[in-house]
């Protein structure tokens, strides 16, 4: 099973739908993770913001998500998954350039 994961991890090709699905998965939950927290903090402007660039990016999603193959969904879920630790972070940056704290 190892050696088999290895070889399709070595003949992986990374093509437009890879890096559209990776990239609409992470943008998708990295402004819902964001948005989370600005709507904690009752910030509508950026709340509204957020949720056209959620909008946005998942009408990309909606086109190539039904027809994605295996590395397709692979990269799909790993887009999700570092979206939403990227939201954790720019949102502590967020805080701290608001407060006006060095970076």
């Amino acid at each position: 099973m190892y050696i088999d994961c290895c070889k399709m991890l070595t003949n992986i090709s990374i093509n437009e739908n890879v890096v559209i699905l990776f990239a609409s998965s992470f943008m998708i939950v990295c402004l819902l993770g964001l948005q989370s927290q600005f709507v904690r903090d009752k910030q509508p402007c950026i709340s509204f913001l957020t949720s056209i660039g959620v909008g946005v990016c998942q009408v990309y999603q909606y086109r190539l998500a039904p027809n994605a193959d295996t590395v397709e969904s692979i990269f799909f879920v790993l887009g999700g998954a570092c979206g939403i630790v990227a939201s954790i972070h720019l949102h502590n940056l967020y805080i701290k350039i608001k407060r006006g704290k060095k970076l």
